[in-house]
């Protein structure tokens, strides 16, 4: 899938590191925000039904993603997806997209993935 992330304007050109954490691919990932403050790049989500996390630093700021991989041989374990507007997907992605403190970053375990949060 394509992730597209937009930064306020005046970060453009800062040095941004894009990473898997529990597996997954991420691939065309440029090295620094464009001079419109936007990261674009593919990530492909392991096959293990579960969490999985992507990092983002930007200069000395960590981000967060979390996919969800769903398990269609035991559906009744994947997380309920509330359905919602456009408007309202983006104003709940816009509220979860903060940064993060590097010393809470770690690897999920198999374990964690498994639990929907």
């Amino acid at each position: 899938m394509t992730v597209t992330l937009t930064f306020p304007g005046n970060r453009g050109g800062q040095p941004v590191a894009v990473e898997p954490l529990d597996g997954g691919i991420v691939t065309a990932s440029p090295a620094a925000l464009s001079n419109a403050g936007v990261v674009q790049f593919q990530f492909q989500a392991n096959r293990e039904p579960g969490l999985t996390q992507v990092r983002v630093r930007l200069g000395t700021e960590e981000y967060g993603l979390q996919f969800y991989v769903f398990d269609p041989n035991h559906p009744a374990t994947n997380p309920h997806i509330p359905k919602l507007t456009d408007a309202e997907s983006v104003n709940a992605v816009s509220a979860q997209f903060q940064p993060r403190d590097h010393a809470a970053t770690r690897p999920m375990s198999q374990e964690d993935r498994r639990q929907p949060r």
